[in-house]
């Protein structure tokens, strides 16, 4: 009877493990997908204010730079 109980518990821990693992991949995924998508509305933020401006390739270049220090700041903030 022990042993049936054990045998229950085992499969049942392996079965939470299982569902863990692919509650995991897909939240992986959900993020990759909301990051993207983030992404992508900054960048076309971005190229928008240019044309907008009319900034030259070293203002482009520097409205980069800063763009990507201020998302190092953010990645830091959160840790």
């Amino acid at each position: 009877m022990f042993e049936n109980i054990k045998s229950m518990h085992e499969h049942n821990n392996k079965v939470n493990a299982d569902q863990l693992q692919v509650l995991l991949k897909n939240t992986r995924i959900d993020e990759r997908k909301n990051i993207a998508t983030l992404m992508t509305v900054k960048f076309e933020l971005l190229a928008a204010h240019i044309r907008n401006e009319n900034m030259t390739a070293a203002q482009v270049a520097d409205l980069l730079n800063s763009e990507s220090e201020k998302i190092k700041h953010e990645v830091l903030e959160n840790d």
